[in-house]
């Protein structure tokens, strides 16, 4: 399964590199650099005592850094895991919140709507909205059109 950029990557997927990574051999890895490097696990965790994983054999011009890509990509995908998850944690508080904000503001508005001062409270509902979008220069001018009326 693989995702084209700039969509989102189903879970399915994330999943599937999760388990890839923990089947691979277990790290850290490493890379000799030689001019025909080689790629291992530090701890020998490939079944013998040098823990060899893979011999870049002929020489081109991006061995050595194909070499310690290779061997830096378990750890990299494994931080790379844990920072999706934590994004899409927060991504998930964040729109908790601006639902929250939401319901408020629209609270707010109903509350607002109710009473006899229709213009005060038009300028106080459009300060509740302009506080949602959060725009400092907005809400200056929603202030000083406010001072108008008070």
């Amino acid at each position: 399964m693989t995702t084209t950029p700039n969509t989102p990557m189903p879970a399915e997927r994330l999943e599937e590199i999760r388990r890839e990574l923990e089947a691979a051999t277990p790290g850290p890895w490493a890379c000799d650099g030689i001019t025909a490097p080689d790629v291992y696990a530090v701890n020998g965790g490939c079944g013998n005592t040098s823990g060899h994983l893979l011999t870049m054999d002929d020489y081109y011009p991006n061995q050595q850094p194909d070499a310690q890509f290779i061997a830096d990509a378990p750890t990299a995908i494994a931080e790379l895991l844990g920072e999706v998850k934590r994004l899409k944690n927060e991504a998930s508080e964040l729109k908790a919140k601006h639902e929250r904000n939401i319901e408020f503001a629209v609270g707010e508005l109903a509350r607002l709507t109710d009473g006899n001062e229709m213009v005060s409270n038009h300028i106080k509902a459009d300060t509740i909205l302009v506080d949602l979008i959060n725009d400092d220069r907005i809400s200056k001018a929603f202030e000083e059109v406010d001072k108008w009326y008070s």
